[in-house]
């Protein structure tokens, strides 16, 4: 079994405080997954941004490995192997589980899902996930039902490996190694959907012809393995971290979002 890996997410709880946790920031919990024992921990953020040395929160998931977290609309959503899992915050930073992606396992779609980042369209209505086992990023609606269905996706082409997300000015940016090697750049519908239809978002290896490739309308290459995006809204620049080359690179943007100078091709 893989160690423990921690990955953080804040959120601030309205007019809530902590009880018998004297010097913590009223409604402010950090949370924190522990990969191997299958849970989230909720640590109260002390007055000095320190942590409490206990969690007041821990919530076993129902997926396995949960390596990702977002919090969004007063929801914590946990990426996971095989699935997304949504939890509504209490007003103590409780968890209450309230829907769930559909569940992808490798025995019966020929892929786990491997849910590695999240993040929402600007309305709030679309929850987008990187998933590295079918070469996707998926839009779900929000809020999540029970074993809730794609609404489109972005198809990426074979060992696309997509890894890191970040939306700006109606584009959704979309990190990989792989195939890719860089970032693509893929307009956002109206709506907050992705450029394929259901139709076209392949689910399983074993039964289905996989669907062309989404084309981005921009991309920047050359990198090895980003993990990280930040964009500068104020300066209009994407910055992104390589993992294999120990670098942050800083992209400039154009007003629509697209990459300057323009590349030739993608």
């Amino acid at each position: 079994m893989r160690p423990a890996a921690y990955v953080l997410a804040i959120a601030s709880i309205a007019g809530a405080a902590f009880p018998g946790h004297a010097g913590t920031i009223p409604g402010t919990i950090l949370y924190a997954t522990a990969g191997s024992q299958q849970r989230v921990d909720g640590f109260c953020v002390r007055g000095d941004g320190s942590l409490a040395p206990t969690p007041t929160v821990a919530r076993a998931t129902a997926g396995i490995e949960p390596r990702r977290l977002l919090v969004a609309g007063g929801v914590l959503y946990v990426a996971e192997l095989n699935q997304v899992e949504a939890f509504k915050i209490g007003s103590h930073g409780g968890l209450q589980p309230v829907g769930n992606t559909e569940v992808l396992t490798k025995k019966e779609t020929g892929n786990n899902m491997e849910a590695v980042d999240l993040t929402t369209s600007p309305d709030g209505t679309q929850l987008y996930v990187a998933e590295r086992g079918p070469d996707q990023v998926v839009a779900y609606p929000i809020p999540l039902g029970s074993d809730t269905k794609l609404t489109s996706c972005i198809q990426g082409e074979s060992n696309a490996d997509f890894l890191a997300l970040a939306v700006h000015a109606s584009m959704l940016y979309v990190a990989g190694a792989g195939q890719i090697r860089g970032i693509n750049v893929f307009v956002l519908n109206a709506d907050g959907g992705l450029p394929a239809p259901p139709e076209n978002c392949l689910r399983s290896t074993s039964t289905q012809k996989r669907s062309a490739p989404t084309v981005p309308l921009s991309c920047r290459k050359r990198l090895e393995r980003p993990r990280g995006l930040v964009i500068d809204e104020a300066s209009n620049v994407l910055y992104a971290e390589d993992k294999v080359q120990s670098r942050v690179f800083a992209f400039a943007l154009q007003p629509d979002g697209t990459f300057s100078p323009a590349p030739l091709n993608c």
